[in-house]
């Protein structure tokens, strides 16, 4: 007669974790001594090797191993920045309201990129997952992983990294602002942005911007694509009206609408157009709430919330389920006043 497999026990998983047959017992019983990469692991192994009890890290809290502590980190950046500081308001309260500890990580300095993946990993590591955004690299993404950490990140796809990204509609934004326009009968819709980085958001938006007029089969005039290109946000905000006028309404053929992916740009070409150099149509992004300055525009609300809210509950089902596959999640945009 044939002898039946020998069950799975806890030292067979200790062994192949390379911890304590105690340190097993504690993490499948998601006890808080036990840090979430440790639960983690101990429950993809017990699940490849069929260990009966595998199910209780699962079962002990309503969808997987507590999560007590999150960090936010900020590469390249500043919590002095307006819609920094508004996501991890966000975050932050969203954390405490599941009694979930939060801290932050912001570096401003990049010049070192080896320094600052070290001093990345060594922040988290002492999380149980991390949402990342700002200035962010491969190299930073791939060390976070191979910590075990389990990461968000707030941005675009990059190539070669298997996480979790989560980023506004941008190019679904453009393309719904500009067929708004094209459909009022405007057929010299311009766009407007400060600076069009390769892969960023105005980029996106720009592929939006391009879509609509394939969508009503135009092809739009390349002149009447305007990047201010300049990432100094008053100095932009001051020369906007000028450059409008200069580049955009000079031209033998006119714009005769605008597409403007940052508000603030929009308030400064409302002051052209109260004063007659620029009456031009507009429509324009909006982050969080319509702004009152903007109330007669039509306006995409680009919410800082439901950005946070996306990315803090991808955050926490990727640490409580240790073989989530990587998404791409897309934030859907709100309107106003179309």
């Amino acid at each position: 007669m044939a002898r039946s497999p020998r069950k799975t026990r806890l030292r067979d998983i200790a062994a192949q974790a390379n911890i304590s047959v105690p340190a097993v017992s504690m993490a499948l019983a998601d006890h808080p001594r036990i840090s979430l990469q440790t639960k983690r692991k101990v429950l993809q192994i017990s699940e490849q090797l069929g260990y009966r009890s595998s199910q209780r890290l699962l079962d002990s809290s309503a969808s997987g191993p507590s999560v007590k502590r999150v960090g936010f980190a900020c590469i390249h950046g500043t919590l002095a920045d307006p819609l920094t500081a508004t996501t991890m308001m966000h975050l932050a309260g969203l954390a405490s309201r599941q009694e979930i500890a939060m801290e932050t990580f912001c570096v401003e300095d990049i010049s070192d990129p080896a320094v600052l993946t070290r001093r990345l990993v060594k922040f988290a590591e002492g999380q149980d997952g991390v949402i990342l955004t700002g200035y962010v690299e491969q190299p930073a993404v791939d060390a976070v992983g191979k910590a075990d950490v389990p990461l968000v990140v707030l941005g675009d796809p990059l190539r070669g990294t298997a996480v979790d990204h989560v980023s506004f509609d941008f190019q679904g934004a453009g393309r719904y602002a500009t067929a708004h326009l094209l459909k009022q009968g405007y057929r010299r819709v311009a766009f407007v942005c400060e600076l069009m980085a390769p892969g960023g958001a105005n980029s996106h938006w720009h592929d939006g911007y391009l879509l609509a007029h394939h969508d009503a089969g135009l092809t739009p005039d390349a002149r009447l694509t305007l990047d201010l290109d300049d990432a100094n946000p008053e100095r932009v905000y001051r020369q906007a009206p000028a450059r409008v006028g200069e580049e955009l309404i000079n031209l033998p053929e006119p714009a005769t609408a605008l597409v403007v992916s940052n508000p603030f740009i929009a308030e400064a070409l409302i002051g052209a157009l109260a004063s007659g150099d620029s009456p031009l149509p507009m429509v324009t992004a909006s982050l969080g709430t319509p702004r009152p300055v903007l109330q007669y525009l039509p306006q995409i609300i680009l919410s800082q919330e439901i950005l946070a809210q996306y990315s803090f509950n991808r955050l926490l089902h990727i640490c409580r389920h240790a073989h989530s596959r990587p998404l791409r999640t897309l934030v859907p945009y709100q309107t106003s006043g179309f």
